[in-house]
Formats: structure tokens, C-alpha cells, sequence
């Protein structure tokens, strides 16, 4: 899947085309086209409190941007996702604690904690969020801008038909990028554009604040045009060629001109070093920790030594901010000084690894042309792990089937050896309807069984008070003399049999005469005196 990476600068579109490959970033192709000097100059203009929403939109910025996008895409014959962020001066930001940690709930408890906080009503703002749950809590990071100037900035965009998949903000961006490369904080990204720096401030691996200032990159092309009495063109020049800082000390170590040009760029920045103090300043009375380093980035950053002078006045570590990390795949080469100028476009690429997708401003009524509502991954690498999955699974059910198989087949021939059984007097005809139809079979044991159970029952019913009535009458004639043994007993049918033992005649003989004088059937009665032993025979109704 290919993706159209654009950032919308004030000075300048860039455009990076990627594509992904195995979890990795392919960089295709990068672009980079500066906005014309009207459109430029006409992004500064403060007219007073009478500009309305449109003017304050700055539209034909808007449609030279839209414009060079559209152009893009017809000459390159780009098929793939769109991304680009929303215009960032016409968004301000909110950080809310929700007490709670259900997302459903915490999105719409939003809008009332908004229109607390809201210059304009909130049925006229347009809003998008991020929802982090933590700790049985919910933090949201609010993107708002005025419904009049979307729709105004949406029409424009629009017309030109490039309406993208992700419409997201430079925030939303930033934020991903924090949790991709896991920056706990304290710390603060300060971006450095062109016509404002923006910093970021982290904590707990989310940004808790942000703020805005307008000493930036043209700031300083003003200061060297008006010192050196050039024109605003070749001080841009001058800027991106011969540029740099020094630090205090090294002040000693260049020559006088070298000192005065130092000098001159120390002072033009000087109102933004002061603001990062207050900003750190307001951050550490918030969150107690003081800021323990600052990312930069941004095409500003281009210029020589800003690091070690940003070091210096600030008085913490100053490193550069790496995008990307040394896995990822380029097939077209970027110039170490242009990694910075792209950097947001390679942010837009790499928040398509992101778990949770950037904010998009296309939600609503304006979600309608909007298909970029999932995280993009390569349909090949999906395809591909999907493929193995269901190999593994097929390869896992073919050995089930092997095994059950095989255990069915034992099962059978043991159950078909039971079968053919003496004890079982199965006839051989439904023995051989068993591998063919086993239900029948089955049918056939039950029935067999269920007559077997109703002759035991009968059996039993019929045998076993009688049997049990006369043994007890048979006890009843020995009385409680333990040296009779009664050895054998039989009943049929109500005919006894019964053999006595003693180790006294005169016990086997108290016996004898105790059975022959009742009025008993077929009684007859056979003493042994050598073997001790009594035989008994009589029938008992």
C-alpha cells in the first residue's frame, strides 16, 4: 500500500511518497514546493479585529496548497493513502482528566467540559480527540477549530477533489511520535519552523501542553535582510548557506565579523529562548520534575550549531530528533541537512505503525469521503502472516483428523471383537450390519438389554423373598449357638437343602430334632457322626 505523505508548511509543501514493506518505512520519492511570495507575505497580515473568518483563514494560502497537491497527484498518477494535517494556527488545543475510565463515557462527558473552556458556543466548534486510560482515569488530548473556517478550509480542499484519507494535526502527529519512540518525558520537543516554533511538553509519555511563538525561521531571514541591507530572497539564501550560532564561549575563537553576526542571530532569538524558560518554568510548578531535555527539529535546525547554542542558553541536554531508527528502508536518499525539513512527513508515514490512529478532523458530516479509519498495513504482509496462520491450523486439524483416525479405527475393531462374542449370542447378520450401520447395531444391544433387565427383574422378584423367609426361619431354629455352622444352603423353588456343621453331636442332634418335629414336606435328615456334619432336605410352601 502506498502513502502520500504531505505537510503543509507556510512556507513551502513538502510531499514524501512511502510504501510499507514488511513492518518497515519505503521511501519512494520526496518533493519539496515553496508557496509563492504572496501567499507567503499574506499569511502575516494582521488587519486588526475586522478580518473575518475567511481573511483570518488566510484562503489563498489554502488554495495554492491544495492546488500543488492535486497537481502532484495528476502527474505522478499517485493510487494510495492520503495524509496531511490540518492547519495548526487555526486549531488550539485542550488537555482534560476525565474520572473515568470507559472510553464510550469519557467521549461524551467532551463536549460539556469543552464548553467551559471555548471562546465561541460549542454547536459552532469542531473538535477531534485522542483518549489515553490510565489508572482508572481518562486523558484526552482535544484538537477544536471554528466550524466556519473548516467548512471554509474543507470546500477549498474539496473542489480541488483531494479530499484525504486522514485529515489529521500537527499535534495529534506529535503524539504519536511520542508514543512510537517512548519519550516518558520530562521533556519537550521544540519544532522549528518557518514561520513559528512550537514546543511540546511531555510527561508520563503523553504531551500535557503545548504553546506557540512567532520567532522562527523567517524571524530571522527579516533580521539579516534589514542588518545587511538585502533583499528577503537572498537572505534566505544566506540563511540555508552561511548561517550559524556560537555559544558564549566560543566567542573568543572566531573573528570580529564572525563575533557581530553571532551576535546579531543570538538577539533575534533571544524572545524565544526566554519564552521556553517560562514555559519550563510554568511546566515544573505543574508537574513538580523540571524538564530534563529538549528534542528539536524542524527546518531551522539546519543551521550550524544550533544544538550546542540551545545547550548553552537553556542550560540542558539539546540532541536532534530522530525519526526514524536505523531499521528502516530508504530507496531514494535524503541529504542529512533535508531529514529535518521532512520530518512531519516522516512522522505522517511512520504513524501508520501506530496502535491507535491519529485524530482525524474527517469525522461527522465530513466523514463521508473519508476511508483512513483503520491503521494501514501492508496487504501483502497481512496476506502473508494470515497465509501461515492458516497453515499452522491446517497442518494442527490434519494431525487431529490422523489421531482420531486412528483411534476410531481401533475402537472399532475392539468393539467388533465384543461383538462376535459368545456372551453377547449376537446372530452374524447383525454382526456384519455393525461397520455398515452401528446405529442399528445399537438399536439391537438395547433391545437385548432391555430384555434381559425384565427377566432378571423377574427373577429376582419372584426368588428373592422367598429364599430370604425361609433362611430366616432356618436361623430362627438354630437360635444364638455359636458352634453351628451352617455351611450350605439351597432353595428351589421352595424345596431346601441344608448342611449343617458342629464340633458337638449334641448341638447337630438339638437341631435334628428341632426341624423333624415340625410338620415339614419331603423332610428327611442324615446325621454323620464321624464328619460331625447335617444333612437337611424339606419343602416349605
Amino acid at each position: 500500500m502506498n502513502i502520500l505523505a504531505i505537510d503543509l508548511g507556510s512556507y513551502s509543501v513538502k510531499i514524501s511518497e512511502f510504501h510499507l514493506e514488511r513492518k518497515a518505512l519505503v521511501l519512494d520519492n520526496h518533493a519539496e514546493y515553496v508557496l509563492s511570495e504572496s501567499a507567503d507575505d499574506s499569511a502575516t497580515e494582521n488587519d486588526d479585529e475586522k478580518k473575518d473568518a475567511n481573511t483570518a483563514l488566510n484562503l489563498e494560502m489554502a488554495h495554492e496548497q491544495h492546488q500543488i497537491i492535486k497537481d502532484y497527484i495528476a502527474k505522478n498518477n499517485f493510487d494510495g493513502k492520503i495524509v496531511f494535517q490540518y492547519p495548526q494556527h487555526l486549531t488550539t488545543s485542550r488537555y482534560l482528566s476525565l474520572p473515568v475510565a470507559h472510553r464510550k463515557k469519557a467521549e461524551q462527558m467532551l463536549p460539556f467540559l469543552l464548553e467551559e473552556n471555548l471562546p465561541f458556543p460549542i454547536n459552532r466548534a469542531h473538535f477531534t480527540s485522542e483518549l489515553f486510560i490510565k489508572n482508572k482515569a481518562t486523558f484526552a488530548i482535544v484538537n477544536i477549530t471554528h466550524m466556519d473556517q473548516f467548512e471554509a478550509w474543507y470546500e477549498s480542499m474539496d473542489q480541488k477533489n483531494i479530499t484525504p484519507h486522514l485529515l489529521t494535526s500537527e499535534l495529534s502527529l506529535m503524539q504519536s511520535l511520542v508514543e512510537q519512540n517512548r519519550i516518558d518525558g520530562p521533556a519537550c520537543i521544540l519544532d522549528l519552523g518557518h514561520k513559528t516554533s512550537k514546543a511540546y511538553f511531555i510527561y508520563n509519555r503523553n504531551i500535557v501542553s503545548n504553546h506557540v511563538s512567532h520567532i522562527a525561521g523567517h524571524t530571522i531571514n527579516e533580521v539579516i535582510s534589514q542588518t545587511y541591507k538585502i533583499s528577503y530572497e537572498e537572505s534566505v539564501i544566506y540563511k540555508h548557506q552561511n548561517c550559524f550560532f556560537l555559544t558564549d564561549t566560543q566567542y573568543e575563537e572566531v573573528e570580529h565579523d564572525q563575533l557581530e553576526f553571532a551576535k546579531m542571530m543570538k538577539q533575534a532569538v533571544e524572545p524565544l529562548i526566554l519564552e521556553m524558560k517560562r514555559w519550563m518554568l510554568g511546566y515544573r510548578v505543574q508537574y513538580i520534575n523540571p524538564i530534563l531535555k529538549v528534542y528539536i527539529t524542524g527546518g531551522t535546525t539546519q543551521i550550524s550549531n544550533i544544538t550546542n547554542f540551545l545547550a548553552a542558553e537553556l542550560g540542558l541536554k539539546v540532541e536532534k530528533l530522530k525519526i526514524f531508527n536505523d531499521s528502516d528502508i530508504h530507496q531514494v536518499e535524503i541529504k542529512d541537512k533535508s531529514v529535518s525539513s521532512y520530518f512531519l512527513c516522516q512522522i505522517i508515514g511512520l504513524s501508520t505503525f501506530a496502535k491507535t490512529q491519529a485524530a482525524n478532523f474527517l469525522r461527522g458530516q465530513y466523514a463521508k469521503n473519508s476511508a483512513g479509519s483503520f491503521p494501514l498495513y501492508s496487504t501483502a504482509f497481512i496476506f502473508s502472516r494470515v497465509a501461515m496462520v492458516a497453515l499452522v491450523l491446517s497442518v494442527a486439524l490434519i494431525i487431529e483428523r490422523f489421531y482420531l483416525s486412528s483411534t476410531h479405527n481401533t475402537l472399532t475393531e475392539a468393539l467388533y471383537v465384543m461383538l462376535k462374542g459368545e456372551s453377547l449370542g449376537m446372530p452374524p447378520k447383525e454382526q456384519r450390519n455393525f461397520k455398515r450401520e452401528p446405529t442399528q447395531t445399537l438399536n439391537y444391544l438395547i433391545k437385548q438389554n432391555s430384555s434381559a433387565m425384565k427377566a432378571i427383574t423377574a427373577i429376582k422378584n419372584s426368588q428373592r423373598f422367598l429364599a430370604l423367609a425361609d433362611l430366616a426361619f432356618v436361623g430362627q431354629q438354630i437360635g444364638n449357638n455359636p458352634g453351628v455352622v451352617l455351611e450350605s444352603y439351597k432353595n428351589n423353588n421352595g424345596a431346601t437343602s441344608l448342611k449343617f456343621s458342629s464340633t458337638a453331636l449334641a448341638d447337630l442332634n438339638k437341631i435334628e430334632n428341632s426341624f423333624s418335629a415340625m410338620d415339614l414336606e419331603d423332610f428327611n435328615d442324615s446325621l454323620d457322626k464321624e464328619a460331625k456334619t447335617l444333612n437337611l432336605e424339606y419343602t416349605k410352601e
